[in-house]
Parts: structure tokens; C-alpha cells; sequence
């Protein structure tokens, strides 16, 4: 971990915290972040008040203000907007989280005789030194695959996986998966329709254009003012191919 990782140029600007983490150079720190037990591999930027508790950012990520990310990745280009809750969740590249989302919370078990945390709350005085937890509460881990768009007040299920390019609308309740391009709505969650034809999604899925390197990225950004169609699909692939190509010589 760098010695003054925080913008403003002092080690705890305006009582931010740091600890057992490895946070690169590039990364922006802003006022009264807490960051524990994480890395930041690449460039990332925290803004005020937020909070990162064992995870993993891997590159040019944002987390919003008084945002919380617990126990969980999110993969390059990924970013979330203001007081946005991710815990235990694994998050793909270049997905789009609003603000005031929801993503992995903890399960309450109402099933047992009462749903109060000092069941699993192994803090709490009320449990027996000799005896385990009731449960896990976060027994399954939410995925989220790359390129997925979370509208604002959304709320993902623990335990749930959303494919890659799915759209949850505004305020939707995810308690079911969700299929690769499918546009989601309402609470309970239910499919509207989908972004694309089968055929599209198919390629999509195969392109996985969300692996490409950056540099990649830059160069078929113009296509991407074109309507996606299979013929864009196969653009795309041959302007990466030539890329990747050129690189070699």
C-alpha cells in the first residue's frame, strides 16, 4: 500500500482509514474513505465516504459516495452511483450500477423459530461459546456478468446470477436468475422482453468484447454508433483480429 494514499495529500484525509491493503498509484481517495483488508490493482476512484471491506477492484473502477462494497470483485470499467450496496457479490467487466442499488444483501432464514441476527451474528452475547452459527446468511454468492445495467433502487438477491447484458429496471426486486440480455422489470423481477434476437445474443456471448483490452476498445469505438446487427458483431471481431495482428509484426 502506498503511504498517502489519499487525495488531499494527508494519510486519514478527514479521518480516512487504510489497512492491510494494496492499493495502486493511479487510485483517487477521496474524504473519509474506510478501505480494509482489499486490493486496487489498477486505476480506481472512491469517493467520499464510501467503503471497501475485503474486495477486489481490478481496474479503472468508480464506487460511489457513502457507497459499500463487502466481500466482493468487481471487474474492470465496473462502477456504481451513490449509496450502492454490493456484498458478497462477484461482478463482471463494464457493468453499470445506479444509485441506492442493492446486490447480494444477507438472507434472513424465517423459517427458523425467530429471524432475529443472533442466530448468525457470531458478535452478539446470546450465542453459546460452544455453539456453531444456526446458518450462513450468506450461504450462495450473487453473480453479476459483465455488461449489465442495474437502475436505480434495484435490488439483486443474495444468491441470484444476472447474464451478461441484462438490463434490471428502476426499483426492480431480483429474486430469480436472469438470462443474458433479458430487460427486467417490476418487483418481483419478470422478464419484458430482450435486448436482442437469439441469433445476436448467441454472438454477443461469443464476442465477449467486454475481455478486450482497452486499447482494443478504442479502436472499435466507431463502430458502436452502428445498430447491432450480425454484420456489426462481425466488424467487431475483424477490427480486433487486425489489431491483434499488427501488434505481432
Amino acid at each position: 500500500m502506498r503511504e498517502q494514499p489519499f487525495v488531499g495529500g494527508e494519510d486519514d484525509w478527514e479521518n480516512g482509514y487504510c489497512a492491510r491493503s494494496e492499493i495502486s498509484e493511479e487510485s483517487r481517495l477521496f474524504r473519509a474513505v474506510r478501505i480494509v483488508d482489499s486490493l486496487m490493482a489498477g486505476r480506481a476512484e472512491i469517493a467520499d465516504f464510501a467503503r471497501v471491506y475485503g474486495s477486489s477492484l481490478f481496474d479503472s473502477n468508480r464506487v460511489g459516495r457513502a457507497s459499500l462494497i463487502y466481500s466482493s470483485t468487481l471487474g474492470r470499467h465496473t462502477y456504481t452511483g451513490n449509496n450502492t450496496v454490493v456484498m458478497h457479490s462477484d461482478i463482471g467487466n463494464f457493468s453499470s450500477l445506479s444509485w441506492n442499488v442493492t446486490i447480494g444483501s444477507a438472507n434472513h432464514d424465517y423459517s427458523r423459530l425467530t429471524t432475529h441476527d443472533f442466530l448468525y451474528n457470531e458478535k452478539l452475547p446470546l450465542r453459546p461459546n460452544s455453539e456453531k452459527a444456526i446458518y450462513d446468511r450468506f450461504e450462495k454468492r450473487t453473480i453479476i456478468g459483465h455488461d449489465v445495467w442495474v437502475g436505480a433502487g434495484a435490488i439483486v438477491m443474495n444468491g441470484v446470477t444476472v447474464g451478461n447484458g441484462a438490463v434490471i429496471g428502476a426499483n426492480a426486486t431480483v429474486t430469480k436468475d436472469v438470462a443474458p440480455y433479458a430487460i427486467v422489470v417490476g418487483s418481483p423481477a419478470r422478464v419484458i422482453k430482450s435486448r436482442f434476437d437469439i441469433a445476436i445474443v448467441t454472438a454477443l456471448q461469443d464476442l465477449e468484447w467486454w475481455s478486450f483490452a482497452d486499447e482494443v476498445i478504442r479502436e472499435i469505438y466507431p463502430l458502436m454508433r452502428s445498430d447491432v446487427s450480425l454484420d456489426l458483431v462481425r466488424d467487431i471481431e475483424r477490427v480486433k483480429n487486425e489489431y491483434t495482428a499488427n501488434l505481432r509484426r
